[in-house]
Formats: C-alpha cells, structure tokens, sequence
C-alpha cells in the first residue's frame, strides 16, 4: 500500500548519543495517518515543511490469531 503524505514538522532528538531529525508526516488523505521518521540532522533540507512524500507500507508478518481467546 502507498500513502501520500505531507511534512508537517521537525524536531531535534538524541538517541543513543547522536543528534537525529525527527521529521512529522501526516496523511493527505487519511487524515489519522500520523508517521514520524529518524534521519541525520544533516538531511534536514531533503524534507523542507509541505513537501509531499510517498510512504509504503507492506506487512511483512503474518500473525494467528486464536479464535476464542478473551483480552485480559
């Protein structure tokens, strides 16, 4: 699956001792479609605020649900 999204923030993080760029999307047409992505500080200028960018998503795992079972 292919979702449009659009940049909608910045933020400067530190994981692990290394300053990352932590960019906000939101989907354009699935408004509830929130993604935050980690990249180097210095690619800051690839995802300027309002580009669009394509996300892909594939589920690579399937999981068994047991019929039956009950949430604790």
């Amino acid at each position: 699956m292919q979702f449009e999204c659009r940049v909608v923030g910045h933020e400067l993080v530190t994981k692990k001792d290394e300053k990352l760029l932590k960019v906000k999307l939101r989907g354009v047409g699935f408004q509830d479609l929130k993604v935050e992505v980690f990249v180097a500080e210095s690619e800051r200028s690839e995802f300027p605020l309002g580009i669009t960018a394509w996300l892909n998503f594939s589920v690579q795992q399937t999981l068994a649900f047991e019929k039956g079972s009950k949430a604790k």
